[in-house]
């Protein structure tokens, strides 16, 4: 089944969603409200209020930024943002914590010595990394995207809040690196889908 604006990887959740009618139950997993429309059930409405031109690659960018804001804000609750929050605190060192409540992105290097910059709302930055007397030489390689249980279709935006991907992420880098490299769609970086 082909859901628009919605792709899913576990037909469960469809089924979780589709029965739960209210916004009390649907705050479980962050979402705010459904729309339905045929049977199919959205997270997100399908049409937008703004309508960017989508020629240039800077346009594309700027359409997909646009959506991703409506999206988040439409779907997603504060508190459930929080609470991811707090839980990826517990993650970090200090600084990755300052770096990512400051500016959204906090970086780490690898046991494979890849130096990832885990983005809030955007997908992941993957760079090769060499230390060299002190100091890390990297080189930019492309970006990872990858969503807990679904996503909306021309977004950065997952179904469950921003921080809540990036803790996936996370986690799953530091357990199993390769599992977590052939899980992702891989974007390169003149791609508008990189988010760079």
């Amino acid at each position: 089944m082909v859901i628009p604006h919605l792709a899913l990887k576990n037909g469960n959740l469809h089924t979780f969603i589709a029965n739960c009618r209210n916004s009390e139950a649907l705050s479980v997993v962050g979402l705010s409200d459904t729309i339905e429309r045929d049977g199919v059930f959205n997270i997100f409405p399908l049409e937008s209020s703004l309508d960017v031109k989508k020629e240039t690659r800077g346009e594309k960018v700027v359409a997909l930024l646009i959506r991703t804001v409506e999206a988040n804000a439409y779907a997603h609750q504060i508190q459930a943002e929080r609470k991811a929050q707090k839980l990826l605190c517990k993650h970090l060192s200090r600084q990755q914590w300052l770096d990512y409540f400051i500016s959204g992105a906090f970086w780490e290097v690898s046991n494979s010595q890849k130096f990832y910059i885990f983005r809030k709302g955007f997908p992941t930055i993957v760079c090769f990394c060499e230390e060299k007397n002190g100091k890390y030489d990297v080189t930019p390689m492309h970006t990872l995207c990858m969503h807990v249980g679904l996503y909306t279709e021309g977004t950065f935006a997952g179904g469950v809040c921003p921080t809540d991907d990036v803790i996936a992420h996370l986690l799953m880098m530091r357990t199993d690196e390769d599992h977590y490299l052939t899980s992702c769609n891989v974007h390169q970086f003149d791609a508008p889908q990189s988010g760079v």
